[in-house]
C-alpha cells in the first residue's frame, strides 16, 4: 500500500504564462519543470521562481510539487479558502486525486501596498481562520486529511504586537514568520520563507520535527526578520513561544535551523505540532483506505443492525497490521517493545451502532506518535450501502 507523506501543493501569487494559466493545477518536479511552464525570474514571476528555487535547493530536484498560480490582483488566502470543491485550494487537492498532504501559501500582492494590523497584514488572521474550516471541512467530505502552512505577510517587526498563533484553536493550520531576503531588496519582500520548511519537510518522515538538528542547516545563505539578519533579531524566543514557525541559528554551528513545528494551536491540543499532526493524518490515509477496500464490500450484520463482531474484528486486524507495518515498522509510532501485542495502533469499531438504520459505520483509530505518553484517538465514520 503506498503513502504520498511528502506530496505537497502550493498555491502562490503570480502571473500567467503562455504555458499556464492562473488557477491552472500543475505537478512540476524540479525548477527546470517551472521554468519551462515559463515561470522565470523575471519581472512577472521572480518572487514565485526564487521561492521555487529555494524549494528544490532545500528539497533536491525530483521532489513532487503540485502548483497553482493565483491572480496577483486577488485577495488572497481569505479567497483561496472555501468549504467547498469550487475554491482554489480544493480545486489543487482535487487535482492531485488526494495525494496533498499539505497546502502551502505565498501571497504577492501586485502593489505591494497592505495594510497593518497587530504587526501583520491585517487580512493575516481572516486567512488563517478560512484555511483551518476549509482544511477541516476536505478532511471530513473527502476522507483525505490535509492542512495548511500560510506565511506570515507584512510583518512590521514589532514582535509584542502580533498576536499568538497558539491563542487560537487552529490545529489545522500553521504560520511561518521571517524572509529569505531584506524587505528593502528590489523588490521588496512582504512575505516569509514557507518554502524553507516546505522543502526541508519534503525529505523528513511524517514524525520528524523541521527544527532537528541532526538534519543539518537549511539551504539558505541568510534569512532576514524585515532587514535584521534572524541572528541578530532579539525577538526569536518570543516568536517561538507564541507559536510561531521561524528560523535560528545555534551555538557553535554554521547555517540557520528551524525553530520548532507548532500548529496555531496551544499546546495543549493533540495535534499543537506539524509532527503530530502529520503522524496522524498518516495513520488516518491508511486506515482510510483499507476501509475501502474492505467495509465497502459486502459484510454481515447482527438482528439488531450493528455491525458482526466477528466481522469487525478482521477488519480491525487489518487496519492494525496496515497501521505497523507501515509506520510502527518504520519508527514512525511509539511501542511497548516488551509486549508483543503493542503494535502502536488500536483500532476499534462501535458495535453498539445501528448501522441498518444509520448508514454509517464508525471506527476509533488511535495511535501513539513518537514522545507521546498516551495514545490519540480520532473517528472515521463511513456512509455505507445496507440494503
Amino acid at each position: 500500500m503506498p503513502t504520498t507523506d511528502n506530496v505537497f501543493g502550493l498555491i502562490s501569487s503570480g502571473v500567467q504564462t503562455a504555458h499556464l494559466d492562473v488557477n491552472e493545477p500543475v505537478l512540476i518536479r524540479s525548477l527546470a519543470d517551472a521554468e519551462a511552464l515559463g515561470i522565470l525570474p523575471d519581472t512577472n514571476n521572480f518572487k514565485l521562481h526564487s521561492a521555487l528555487k529555494r524549494f528544490y535547493e532545500e528539497a533536491g530536484q525530483g521532489t513532487k510539487l503540485w502548483l497553482v498560480i493565483a491572480d496577483e490582483s486577488d485577495d488572497g488566502p481569505p479567497a483561496w479558502f472555501e468549504a467547498n470543491d469550487n475554491c482554489l485550494a480544493s480545486e489543487l487537492v482535487n487535482a492531485s486525486q488526494g495525494e496533498i498532504s499539505i497546502v502551502w501559501t505565498k501571497y504577492f500582492h501586485s502593489s505591494d501596498q497592505y495594510t497593518i494590523q497587530n504587526g501583520l497584514w491585517d487580512q493575516q488572521w481572516t486567512g488563517m481562520q478560512k484555511a483551518h474550516a476549509w482544511a477541516e471541512w476536505f478532511t471530513e467530505a473527502k476522507h483525505s486529511p490535509v492542512f495548511v502552512v500560510q506565511e506570515a505577510i507584512a510583518f512590521n517587526g514589532s514582535v509584542s504586537s502580533l498576536i499568538a498563533p497558539n491563542s487560537h484553536d487552529f490545529d489545522r493550520a500553521a504560520i511561518v514568520i521571517g524572509s529569505a531576503a531584506k524587505r528593502s531588496d528590489t523588490p521588496a519582500d512582504y512575505g516569509s520563507a514557507v518554502e524553507l520548511v516546505m522543502g526541508r519537510l519534503a525529505k523528513l518522515k511524517v514524525h520528524e520535527n523541521p527544527g532537528k538538528v541532526k538534519a543539518g542547516s537549511l539551504n539558505a545563505e541568510a534569512l532576514y526578520m524585515v532587514d535584521t539578519p534572524v541572528e541578530q533579531f532579539p525577538g526569536i524566543a518570543d516568536l517561538h513561544d507564541k507559536g510561531f514557525i521561524t528560523f535560528r541559528t545555534h551555538p557553535g554551528r554554521s547555517g540557520y535551523y528551524i525553530t520548532d513545528d507548532p500548529m496555531a494551536a496551544p499546546a495543549s491540543d493533540d495535534y499543537s505540532s506539524l509532527a503530530r499532526r502529520r503522524t496522524i493524518d498518516k495513520a488516518y490515509r491508511i486506515a482510510h483506505n483499507v476501509l475501502t477496500d474492505e467495509v465497502l464490500n459486502d459484510f454481515d450484520l447482527m438482528p439488531d443492525g450493528s455491525i458482526s463482531p466477528h466481522y469487525a474484528k478482521y477488519v480491525e486486524g487489518r487496519v492494525e497490521q496496515a497501521v505497523y507495518r507501515l509506520m510502527t515498522l518504520q519508527g514512525e509510532l511509539s511501542r511497548d517493545m516488551s509486549d508483543d501485542k503493542d503494535l502502536g495502533v488500536r483500532a476499534r469499531f462501535d458495535l453498539t451502532r445501528n448501522v441498518a438504520a444509520t448508514g454509517q459505520l464508525v471506527i476509533s483509530l488511535a495511535v501513539r506518535p513518537k514522545g507521546y505518553a498516551r495514545y490519540i484517538e480520532v473517528q472515521l465514520g463511513f456512509q455505507v450501502e445496507t440494503t
